[in-house]
């Protein structure tokens, strides 16, 4: 599919909402069906996976004003290819210079998008890459100043570094539409990694666990229905 066709494909859903600004879920997955999902969900993943690399991680981590987890990660990709294409391609280029366009980031996130993409049912050929080809660790707060200082000037004075706190009293969750998880839990992410077990509830305000799977363990900050299932 040319980049073309995918991106006008984007501005016509967006033009089909009665806020352009805000996903309608169902409209989503109905025009998804209507004109060539699959193919059109391939493209939305290669375009999220593309932007899996440290500066974009860093961008959304300094307009947040903390370290991005997994999941708020893949909201952030997905609120940018929303954005459109000059904006998309600002990112891939140079993300540093998006403080001198006229864009909202006071909610840099589009949890919608990615989820009508996930669930769409013909969605085959392509996957969100989970496993990052670099460490958050090598991108501390010396390393966001001098690679994106634009955004550090801007954002960075309210810039906390502390990661997710782990909160040991909590021994179980109640996560909405997903059930009861507890330390032992088997999980299983539907579109990634596959079956794994809750080792700890990291904060029980946000649904973040530690969950260790055959190839090692994982960090996510929220633990999601539509990402997420509870195996026997």
């Amino acid at each position: 599919m040319s980049n073309d066709i995918f991106w006008n494909w984007l501005a016509f859903c967006k033009s089909k909402n009665k806020n352009p600004s805000i996903l309608d879920f169902e409209l989503w997955l109905n025009l998804l069906d209507e004109y060539h999902g699959g193919k059109i969900v391939d493209e939305f993943l290669k375009k999220i996976n593309a932007l899996d690399v440290p500066l974009i991680w860093c961008a959304g981590s300094i307009i947040n004003g903390r370290f991005l987890g997994d999941d708020l990660f893949l909201y952030f990709r997905g609120w940018i290819v929303w954005e459109g294409f000059e904006f998309y391609n600002l990112m891939i280029e140079n993300p540093d210079e998006i403080v001198n366009l006229e864009v909202n980031l006071s909610y840099i996130f589009n949890e919608e998008i990615v989820g009508a993409m996930l669930q769409f049912p013909h969605q085959k050929n392509s996957q969100v890459q989970w496993t990052h080809h670099w460490s958050w660790r090598d991108w501390g707060e010396f390393e966001m100043q001098r690679s994106l200082p634009n955004l550090w000037t801007r954002f960075g004075a309210s810039f906390k570094s502390e990661r997710v706190s782990y909160d040991v009293e909590a021994s179980e969750i109640d996560i909405p539409d997903l059930g009861l998880v507890g330390v032992g839990a088997r999980v299983k992410n539907k579109f990634g990694k596959g079956v794994g077990t809750v080792q700890s509830i990291l904060n029980a305000e946000n649904y973040a666990v530690l969950i260790k799977y055959d190839s090692g363990l994982e960090e996510r900050d929220t633990l999601i229905p539509f990402l997420f299932e509870i195996v026997p």
